[in-house]
């Protein structure tokens, strides 16, 4: 889908309102500004109150007055949140969880979602709804469930039948698995497949990795399955879309592959509005959103008010200009879309604190006046944003593979995979250097110019090989400690690591590696890093053969050896990080490598200040400047052009003031 200009709105539930206010709240919607609205994917109950029972003149009111009023409408598919009458007939849909235990009623997403009952229940209510509204003139797309994952896993002989299936499919023969997993450790070893045990009692590392795998494409099959659904009965001028759960989607849910089955990838990047917002998780989300389908996306859920789940959560409301700061913060990496959650506050349930545009009392406030505000923004020059197109020259590789076996074996309480993927970004972003984020099998790493590789944990051959070419033909490679560690089965190499190509790549090799008790320094503060120049949770004992030494510890017996290499390798370079840095030093290291590729970095804005940029539909240059701090910042403009907010015009280096929490907009004439 193209949309026309920036899709701006809020989830809608009419259903939840405490009295019948469906004209009065259209007509705030309309005077607001916002031209969509996110509905009915979260009461499959009030779809359908009794088995086979549908009723939709609820729904049928509120989209025709809905288009009366002129503002569009996203349907979402309601099965993630099961209705009584299903768990009172079927229990057996509700997922068994690690324990062995049925999740208890009550809850949403306790289904199992390959449970044949619940699928055919789902594709019953799915088949209802969007049959009766593909014609609507309201509706131009679809959501397809809910932030689907399987969250603490689904258990049971149903689930484990399947794995072992899997097992079958992938390895062939026991005598297979018991070589790729090791199963001679400990007496494990399988002289037929009877014999094979549950995930719960298992020493074997590959067959943790592999059951994280089927647990990500349980979540996989649900989706493509709704989706194949969908398309075959949805109205031509309709997509489909998913809203993937933000950074925590990221560390489940293998939302690549999910994509290929979307007309446009969706996704909930909440960061709190409050004193504390550094634009850091969004911009995290948003790249990686971005990055799936390699073109814009949709934010289907992201905050308006305070948020507090379960309980009153830290409610903390938005300073004035932080609702425009985080909208063009998610403009600003490719988002076409910005919706919040949700229209109303409740006045029930666990949510009852995450608070919507409207609060409690349901009148406008201070809130709905800055999203009216900048709703009419929008209408002015959203068609001068919607459709920016993104050319980054760097990229973070995302190992979901690695992220979820190095959970199991964390470097520290405080330091893991994705603690080190988040390091990454932000230390870039603090160099205002925007980023995309590539994946394990993408073959065509040398559309970028750089490529950090946060600890590669898990990888084939074929990955560490197309990781080595890409920079033996020019490449600039950034690896971190631990990479090529172990194969694709979570076995661990055995060679001299790093392992496979990376090691003649890198031009380094280690066979030792430490967890020091205490943080380290690197010898002569080689990062300029200052008192924050220590190595903490992970070092390796680095021994070069053809790099060159960009540091070292400072200890008595770790001094011997190096802890950061470059290696120029064929047209390209390769850094190896073989510890774990502090965020400062982190970052001065990142900028060293990214100098020595040709990569522009910018040390000179004020640290709460991000640039962002990207080329609109008619080819012109759009800057995003966004000021996450409390006091205003005066900067030389980064562009000549009109700066859209205020309509003043601006050129190259003149002074720019963002005021606290402020952002501006410069668009080449």
């Amino acid at each position: 889908m193209n949309p026309d200009t920036i899709l701006y709105g809020a989830s809608f539930y009419p259903e939840y309102m405490p009295y019948e206010r469906l004209d009065r709240d259209i007509e705030l919607i309309k005077n607001a500004n916002i031209n969509f609205v996110r509905m009915g994917e979260s009461t499959w109950s009030v779809w359908e109150p009794e088995d086979g029972r549908f009723e939709p003149e609820w729904m049928d009111v509120a989209l025709d007055k809905l288009h009366q009023a002129g503002i569009r409408v996203v349907l979402g598919t309601p099965t993630y949140s099961i209705p009584p009458w299903l768990f009172r007939k079927h229990p057996e849909v509700v997922r068994i969880n690690r324990d062995g235990r049925r999740e208890g009623f009550g809850y949403r997403q306790i289904q199992d979602m390959g449970e044949p009952v619940y699928r055919k229940y789902c594709e019953r209510i799915i088949r209802w709804i969007v049959s009766r509204y593909a014609g609507h003139p309201a509706v131009i797309g679809w959501q397809l469930d809910n932030e689907t994952c399987t969250f603490s896993g689904s258990f049971g002989p149903r689930v484990e039948a399947d794995f072992l299936e899997r097992l079958k499919k992938k390895f062939g023969t026991p005598e297979a698995l018991n070589k790729a997993w090791g199963l001679n450790y400990w007496s494990r070893t399988l002289s037929c497949w009877e014999d094979f045990t549950d995930r719960e009692q298992t020493v074997s590392t590959g067959h943790r990795l592999e059951w994280d795998r089927h647990q990500r494409d349980m979540t996989l099959d649900f989706l493509a399955w709704q989706a194949q659904i969908v398309r075959e009965l949805k109205g031509d001028h309709q997509f489909v879309t998913h809203d993937f759960a933000g950074s925590y989607g990221m560390q489940s849910v293998d939302e690549e592959k999910v994509a290929e089955h979307l007309d446009i990838a969706g996704t909930n990047p909440y960061e709190a509005p409050n004193e504390n917002l550094t634009g850091n998780a969004m911009i995290m989300a948003c790249d990686h959103s971005h990055s799936l389908k390699r073109s814009n996306f949709f934010v289907l859920e992201t905050c308006a008010q305070s948020m507090g789940h379960g309980n009153a959560g830290r409610q903390e409301p938005p300073f004035p200009g932080q609702l425009a700061l985080q909208a063009y913060t998610l403009l600003s990496s490719g988002a076409d879309m910005v919706t919040y959650w949700h229209w109303h506050s409740l006045h029930y349930g666990v949510e009852t604190y995450w608070k919507g545009v409207l609060s409690h009392d349901l009148e406008p406030n201070r809130v709905y006046g800055e999203v009216q505000s900048l709703a009419s923004e929008f209408r002015r020059f959203g068609h001068r944003l919607v459709g920016l197109q993104k050319k980054n020259r760097v990229a973070i590789l995302h190992s979901l593979d690695s992220l979820q076996a190095i959970s199991h074996l964390p470097f520290s309480k405080d330091v893991t995979y994705f603690t080190v993927l988040q390091q990454v970004h932000k230390s870039l972003s603090a160099l205002q250097v925007e980023c995309d984020f590539v994946f394990p099998h993408t073959e065509d790493l040398e559309r970028y110019d750089f490529v950090v590789v946060p600890p590669l944990y898990i990888a084939d051959d074929a990955l560490l090989e197309r990781l080595a070419v890409y920079a033996r033909n020019g490449g600039h490679l950034y690896l971190f400690f631990k990479s090529g560690f172990c194969n694709e089965h979570a076995t661990v190499r055995a060679c001299r690591q790093p392992g496979g190509p990376l090691r003649e790549a890198a031009g380094v090799w280690y066979q030792e590696f430490v967890t020091p008790p205490r943080p380290v320094a690197l010898r002569n503060d080689p990062l300029e890093a200052g008192d924050s120049n220590q190595v903490t949770a992970w070092l390796e004992l680095l021994m070069p053969e053809g790099a060159d030494v960009v540091a070292s510890y400072e200890h008595p017996f770790y001094g011997n050896y190096a802890a950061i290499t470059v290696n120029q390798y064929g047209k390209g370079s390769v850094t190896y990080q073989g510890c774990n840095l502090t965020d400062p030093a982190q970052r001065r290291s990142l900028r060293n490598a990214l100098v020595l590729a040709g990569i522009p970095v910018d040390e000179t804005m004020p640290s709460a200040v991000r640039l962002r940029t990207g080329t609109n539909r008619d080819g012109k240059q759009v800057v995003y400047c966004l000021n996450f701090s409390y006091g205003p910042v005066t900067i030389p403009s980064p562009l000549s052009g009109d700066e859209l907010r205020s309509g003043e015009p601006f050129t190259a280096g003149s002074p720019l003031t963002l005021p606290a929490w402020g952002c501006a907009v410069i668009a080449e004439a």
